[in-house]
Parts: C-alpha cells; structure tokens; sequence
C-alpha cells in the first residue's frame, strides 16, 4: 500500500491511528459491497466485514498490495469469500436441523437413541441439542446463547459430528440400530 491513507499506515505499520484511519476508510465500502450481495442483510453483512479485516491482518494482505485501490479490491474480495464460506456453513447446518426436525417425534427408537447420545455430551452440547431439537433456528440460537450466527454453525455441525460418532459407537454396542440413525445425521 503506497498512496493515500495507505501511506500512513506503511510508514509506521505499529501506528494504531493510522490503522485505525484506514479501517474506518476501507470498511464502508466492503461493507456496502457485502449489503448488496446479501440482499440487505446487514447482521451478515457486518460479520463478513468483520471477519475480512481481520483476515486481512492476520494474513498480511497489506504486504500484498501497493494501493488503496487494490487494497479495496483485495479486502471485496476477502469479503466474499467470507460470504461465501459463511453460505456453505449454513447449508450445513440446515442439513442437521433439518435431519433432527425430520427425525423428531418420528421413532420412540430414535429418541431413546439421541437420549443414550445425549448423556455422553458436555452440558453445553446437551443445551445445544435440546434447543435444536425444540425446533429453534441457528439465528436463534445464536442469540440466546449470545454468540454470532457464524459460531453458532460451527457447534451445531461440531455437535453433528459428535452425535454421530456417539451413535457409531453405540451401534457396535447395542445392534444396528444406532448405525442407521447415525446415517441419518449425515
């Protein structure tokens, strides 16, 4: 980064002003870029933009451009990949919630299953199931737990996967049973 407020911030890199300056310069437009993508949603939005700095930081991509103006293309395009990541995560998640729903109330089977599996998860995770399964959405839950949408996905495809390990292992235990409930998680 080389011309305007990049100037700056290459002179003295520790300068948290000069870094600071530059965010508050750089953040509307990859915000406003993200707005547009996300058909308004502005939660979104500011995660993704959030996130894109940060990256940008952490993997020095300021050592990778030499102008404000490539320092904007650089940073969208961070942005949207973040966008982007944050989509499949959620398509991911919908999967889960949509197999637990799907499963919920279907089978007494599949409840003593899922009650076996819960009793092997952390209180956190047992909480997380419970609100799953009580039919709540990832956005909600992000906001009882008081968390972003992002972490909220990350724990719900965790507690996917460890629910499915659990079943696994009952299912070498008690019959196949588990096993086919296990697939259904998938």
């Amino acid at each position: 980064m080389i011309e305007g407020t990049a100037q700056s911030v290459l002179a003295d890199s520790n300068n948290v002003d000069a870094w600071n300056e530059w965010f508050k310069a750089m953040y509307p437009r990859v915000y406003y870029t993200l707005y547009r993508r996300t058909g308004g949603n502005a939660d979104l939005s500011q995660e993704c933009t959030q996130a894109a700095m940060e990256r940008f930081l952490r993997y020095r991509g300021y050592e990778k451009v030499q102008t404000d103006r490539e320092a904007t293309a650089y940073l969208v395009r961070v942005a949207l990949n973040v966008l982007a990541d944050e989509h499949r995560s959620a398509v991911q998640v919908e999967s889960i919630e949509g197999d637990i729903a799907e499963t919920r109330g279907s089978s007494e089977e599949w409840r003593e299953q899922l009650n076996l599996a819960g009793r092997r998860l952390k209180h956190s995770e047992r909480e997380l199931l419970e609100r799953i399964c009580a039919g709540y959405s990832t956005r909600e839950v992000a906001s009882q737990l008081g968390i972003s949408y992002r972490a909220a996905a990350t724990r719900i495809y965790r507690l996917k996967k460890r629910i499915a390990v659990i079943l696994a292992n009952l299912s070498d235990r008690e019959g196949q049973s588990a096993a086919q409930f296990s697939k259904s998680l998938k």
